[in-house]
């Protein structure tokens, strides 16, 4: 568009090709408007992943990451349940290679494919968890929106962790109340 090639008809079948690599592919109406594109198999970018950092790994997690605190069932615990704490960033394949990149500099979490074809960065292994928060501390990171109270939310859940208070039940309990207001079931967005 720079150079004002979008003004002829393969200029506009090239934004059409790269169009079409997008998750939602294109239209019935762009498809029956230019038959003639011919498909690409990748977009003409390579990204500079040298620029990423702390602050741009928490702008990911902000925008398409989860903070996950579970109570599951497990045979081997006293309590007959154990508490789990988990950060996820899920993205398309076209995205792999950023996910691989975050995971080479918190130094911890794994990049695994999902069965739908996309691919989650997952940090679970508690002293990961409490690097990466002291990390977020340490260079003032802060969530925004829902995401926020979410990871308030899922510091409180840390620290009862940490304190080894979930070995009890009143723990327990607390962490489950945590995680039932959590996520998509959160129904407090904060104050304006």
């Amino acid at each position: 568009m720079l150079t004002g090639a979008h003004l002829t008809r393969a200029g506009l079948l090239q934004i059409v090709a790269y169009r079409a690599l997008f998750k939602t592919g294109l239209s019935i109406k762009l498809t029956e408007a230019f038959p003639d594109f011919i498909p690409v198999t990748a977009f003409p970018y390579t990204p500079n992943l040298s620029l990423m950092s702390i602050h741009w790994i928490a702008g990911f997690i902000n925008a398409d990451g989860s903070f996950s605190v579970s109570v599951e069932k497990s045979i081997n615990s006293k309590l007959g349940e154990i508490c789990r704490l988990r950060i996820f960033i899920v993205q398309h394949g076209r995205s792999l290679i950023a996910l691989q990149r975050a995971a080479e500099i918190l130094g911890c979490g794994s990049v695994k494919p999902n069965k739908d074809g996309s691919y989650i960065l997952r940090v679970s292994a508690l002293k990961d968890i409490n690097q990466l928060i002291a990390a977020f501390t340490t260079n003032d990171i802060q969530f925004l929106g829902a995401k926020g109270l979410d990871y308030a939310d899922f510091c409180k859940a840390l620290h009862i962790i940490n304190e080894k208070a979930h070995l009890t039940q009143p723990g327990l309990e607390a962490i489950r109340s945590i995680s039932s207001g959590m996520n998509s079931t959160r129904t407090d967005f904060g104050s304006k």
